[in-house]
């Protein structure tokens, strides 16, 4: 497979994942246990895909050569569905010792929650013709982390899959939420959100606010909200609570075409992401003699989850 092509191959200007997303802000799941003091674990910090492409991208790549990126633990037994008992729902009571008035702590009756995590999957399919100018394994592994981004978070808001393959999964529009009001404005709107959390984590917590970027851009006008940057230069957003703002772009849109728009609190989101995989990994297995074309796949299992007691939504007017 000889290229003719008499410009030379260089690596294509790489499209960057956002600076913003529910991947980017949401809790390691690792280090979800926590301690005495609360301290929110990290991040996930999504991580880059390993870049393959030099000036000359394939050009000098060795075809026996198996490539594992980010060395992937294919066998993991999260991969396979995980459950966990909230802790976040429920009130204590004031009691008075030798009191006659007492009343007993309310009995821990949360239900276990389970979760099936999912696969995000990419395909480079090209004609082998001119294949040195195909960055084959970098393309794939960019693809892949740049609709990451988009994809685990529609299927946050939706549940798509998880409701076409019938899985436990908690997801934004699921039905059992707690209604906080329709055609309310956007302060409003906020506050609702805002004492929903106060009052239904463990007496007073935190959590994270879910909307679009038209409803959150009302809050920043009005100052309800503001932005900043962490450690690792991403952007986030925050209300006077300390509430995470998540915005998912294209998530929601408008209810039936009105002027009022979706916004949910859950408790703070907690991630884990899968190591990248790359199908087949080496050139000679990706190549169909039949059609001449070569084909790359990268795919990860990710879990994006939230402990569902704390489950609420509003409508904003911006009319």
């Amino acid at each position: 497979m000889a290229s003719i092509s008499p410009y030379d191959p260089i690596r294509s200007p790489a499209p960057l994942p956002p600076r913003h997303s529910l991947l980017k802000r949401a809790f390691d799941l690792d280090e979800a246990g926590g301690d005495a003091s609360q301290i929110p674990p990290p991040p996930v910090h999504f991580p880059n895909a390993v870049d393959y492409s030099d000036a000359r991208p394939d050009a000098t790549e060795d075809p026996e050569a198996p490539v594992n990126i980010n060395e992937p633990t294919n066998h993991e037994r999260w991969e396979g569905g995980f459950s966990f008992l909230p802790e976040s729902n429920g009130d204590g009571v004031i009691w008075v010792p030798c009191g006659t008035s007492n009343t007993s702590a309310v009995t821990d009756a949360d239900a276990i929650q389970s979760y099936v995590p999912t696969v995000v999957q990419v395909s480079v399919k090209r004609s082998s013709w001119n294949f040195q100018v195909i960055d084959f394994k970098g393309r794939s592994a960019r693809f892949l982390d740049l609709v990451s981004h988009r994809d685990t978070a529609a299927e946050f808001w939706f549940g798509t899959k998880a409701q076409a393959e019938t899985l436990p999964n908690n997801y934004l529009t699921k039905a059992g939420f707690t209604d906080l009001g329709t055609a309310t404005n956007a302060t409003d709107a906020l506050s609702e959100l805002q004492t929903y959390i106060t009052g239904t984590a463990s007496g007073g917590g935190w959590g994270f606010i879910h909307t679009s970027p038209r409803v959150l851009n009302e809050w920043l006008d009005l100052r309800l909200v503001h932005a900043c940057l962490d450690d690792l230069e991403n952007i986030c957003y925050h209300d006077a609570f300390g509430n995470e703002i998540i915005v998912s772009p294209g998530y929601p849109t408008t209810v039936n075409g009105s002027s009022n728009w979706e916004a949910y609190a859950t408790g703070p989101v907690y991630g884990k992401l899968g190591g990248m995989m790359l199908v087949p990994q080496d050139i000679k297995a990706a190549l169909n003699r039949s059609n001449n074309t070569i084909e790359y796949r990268a795919e990860r299992f990710w879990a994006l989850v939230w402990d569902g007691a704390q489950h609420a939504k509003v409508q904003v007017s911006l009319s």
